[in-house]
């Protein structure tokens, strides 16, 4: 008596994973991007109250964003290679997947930068590719 197990392997596993493959490249290509871009929404929104209270200048440092934010959301979800501080106490600059970017220049409207997915926060609180 033959095996069927090769002929479920064609009919149930090829399928999936090439629907799986379509997926991934519909969405974007990376894993967990949508949550970045709220994460980085979360900052730099988090960045534009700050800056009202210390006359227009953003913050220069994601410790300045203590009383905003948890340093959890300084981790990239797709980011597999960094721990998350458990507090601002634990936190230090090698802690997070995002590149602050905090100059007041119309020029670089970019102020913060995701490693994994390359996406931008800007100064006007949006999130997504740099702009040409």
């Amino acid at each position: 008596m033959k095996s069927k197990f090769p002929v479920l392997v064609v009919i149930f596993v090829i399928p999936f994973t090439v629907l799986g493959v379509i997926l991934v490249k519909l969405s974007g290509g990376r894993p967990n991007t949508r949550q970045c871009e709220v994460q980085m929404t979360k900052i730099v929104r988090a960045a534009a109250s700050e800056s009202l209270k210390h006359s227009g200048m953003l913050p220069q440092s994601f410790q300045a964003l203590s009383n905003s934010i948890s340093p959890e959301v300084l981790i990239c979800p797709a980011d597999r290679a960094r721990q998350q501080a458990s507090s601002w106490d634990a936190f230090n600059g090698e802690q997070t997947t995002y590149t602050l970017h905090p100059r007041d220049d119309s020029r670089h409207p970019v102020y913060i930068k995701c490693r994994m997915h390359k996406q931008v926060g800007f100064y006007d609180g949006t999130v997504g590719k740099k702009r040409k």
